[in-house]
């Protein structure tokens, strides 16, 4: 997968993920204490039969839950609650695919980056008390994705 970042929030502008997993476990300071969106990018082959629907299942969407998904330069849905299907029969094709998920978190792990920082050093700047207590909150796209058909 190809994810990229918003650089002005700190992330990276595109990385490389092997495997879906939370933001929060990545070595990279600028995506575990990243806030905003994110773009998956992943271009896969499928063999598609004409009488069967199929669908995109995702695992799982951190923080606040909501992937914009396009496929093959179409959008095809927002998955917002479980389980994270969209249809994608019109969209997919018959070969070559590319399809973008688009996901976004709360500002909270940017917040909990800030703090301590010297001013000059943050991204955010907020008349919130960071408390000490507060926890990176899980985020991203985790895995599996899956295609299915019926």
């Amino acid at each position: 997968w190809q994810v990229a970042f918003d650089p002005a929030w700190g992330g990276p502008a595109s990385i490389e993920f092997e495997t879906l997993t939370d933001w929060t476990q990545r070595p990279e300071e600028g995506i575990r204490y990243y806030s905003g969106s994110a773009t998956y990018t992943k271009r896969f082959t499928l063999h598609v039969e004409k009488d069967k629907r199929y669908w995109l299942q995702l695992n799982e969407v951190k923080d606040v839950g909501i992937a914009s998904i396009d496929l093959n330069g179409k959008e095809v849905g927002t998955a917002w609650i479980k389980p994270f299907r969209v249809e994608i029969t019109d969209a997919v094709a018959d070969g070559e695919n590319q399809l973008e998920i688009a996901v976004v978190n709360s500002w909270q792990n940017r917040l909990i980056g800030d703090r301590g920082k010297d001013p000059s050093e943050r991204f955010t700047q907020t008349n919130i008390r960071i408390k000490d207590e507060w926890n990176l909150r899980p985020s991203g796209l985790l895995g599996p994705v899956e295609i299915k058909s019926d």
